[in-house]
């Protein structure tokens, strides 16, 4: 993986092609006070963790019709309301976070062989994805903030920028 024309220095080291970046999307849907998940058997570090439905964003597609895609391919269910709260990306990887607050509860069915599950929001499974304070976050962001970027320490995000903290945890 080479540097960005046009980046020097530590930006340079990061930089990484978008060609190069592999994309995914991530839904919650959430209804009366439960969460739809998805027990992960792909890829293989998700094997047996609870997630958000999702999965890859195909070359040309949207985020919001990948979205649409992944959740009626995995859940039976054609859902169009989705909303953007979050992306978090790192060196290589973009996910693109949405969440639904659909008027009736969604008759989802498993269409695949990774297990659906309505959970209270309350009890959370302790088998969550590396994702667990990404559902209550999709609960709290009003719908007129901007969605959250969210960068590992030193990453390049595809628009250039690298995330560097604000302060240190501990730090004078």
């Amino acid at each position: 993986m080479g540097a960005s024309p046009g980046l020097t220095g530590a930006s340079a080291l990061h930089a990484v092609e978008p060609s190069a970046v592999v994309r995914y999307v991530v839904g919650f849907v959430i209804y009366d006070g439960d969460v739809l998940l998805i027990e992960k058997r792909r890829p293989r570090w998700q094997d047996g963790k609870w997630n958000g439905v999702g999965g890859k964003i195909e070359p040309g597609e949207s985020p919001l019709a990948a979205m649409v895609r992944e959740f009626r391919e995995e859940a039976g269910v054609v859902v169009t309301e989705w909303e953007h709260f979050a992306t978090l990306s790192g060196e290589g990887f973009e996910v693109v976070y949405f969440r639904a607050f659909p008027d009736r509860m969604p008759h989802t069915r498993q269409m695949t062989d990774e297990a659906l599950c309505w959970w209270p929001m309350s009890v959370l499974p302790a088998s969550l994805a590396s994702t667990h304070w990404l559902i209550p976050m999709a609960t709290h962001v009003g719908s007129h903030d901007v969605p959250l970027l969210i960068l590992e320490r030193g990453a390049t995000a595809l628009d250039g920028s690298t995330a560097e903290p604000l302060s240190e945890v501990g730090a004078a």
